[in-house]
């Protein structure tokens, strides 16, 4: 009798504890679905993820900036002219009659005088003159320098074709200086790069060398520099 008691109270305990451990271990495999899921959820950026800031937008000038120069635009451009000093036409300059490489230098006008004097250099000769406006007027008095031409030779290039361009696309308008490429286009050829500190205005309002040369139209834009 002992032993049939023993043996009934055995096989409870037995199945009891089998139940037990199909419990916990469902429990267990319904825990770790759980994490896993809770894991994918904010891999995937789940409903209470935070998106990113939009980018920061500024005021911006929209696009380059090119100056006729005319006398409404000769202190300006003087201004730019000197400011870079010199630039250079890789093939040179067709309006000029120059076939070679030419580089024109710029330095400041003599007090009380507009003309702006320039040497240039084309071809292993370097002349010497000067710009005055009304079109841009290259009058060269000495050819090489140092010897004075006895009638100095003048070449007029129409206004429309006598242009600095300056890069100000996407400059910021914060009144702030900052290095800027610009180039200087004769009749059908333009310079290569010369670079400027340019001052771009709140208002678009550009200036080289305290001489306001344009304005251009402010945006909001990001990625401005």
């Amino acid at each position: 009798m002992l032993n049939l008691i023993a043996l009934l109270l055995s096989t409870s305990f037995r199945e009891i504890s089998m139940s037990s451990f199909q419990i916990l271990n469902k429990t267990s495999t319904k825990l770790a679905l759980a994490a896993v899921f809770a894991a994918s959820l904010a891999a995937c950026g789940g409903s209470d993820s935070v998106a990113p800031a939009a980018p920061a937008t500024v005021a911006a000038v929209s696009a380059p900036v090119a100056v006729a120069i005319d006398p409404t635009t000769s202190t300006a451009a003087t201004a730019a002219l000197v400011a870079a000093g010199s630039v250079t036409f890789p093939a040179g300059v067709t309006a000029l009659g120059t076939t070679a490489a030419t580089t024109l230098t710029f330095s400041a006008p003599a007090a009380g005088s507009t003309a702006v004097p320039f040497t240039m250099a084309s071809g292993g000769i370097t002349s010497k003159g000067a710009l005055t406006f009304g079109s841009c007027i290259f009058t060269i008095t000495e050819q090489p320098v140092g010897t004075v031409l006895s009638t100095p030779v003048s070449t007029t290039v129409p206004t429309a074709q006598c242009q600095l361009n300056v890069a100000t696309t996407n400059a910021v308008a914060d009144g702030s200086t900052k290095p800027r490429d610009l180039t200087f286009t004769i009749g059908t050829t333009s310079s290569t790069v010369k670079s400027v500190n340019v001052t771009v205005a709140a208002d678009g309002t550009i200036s080289v060398a305290g001489a306001v040369i344009g304005k251009g139209t402010v945006v909001q834009v990001t990625g401005a520099n």
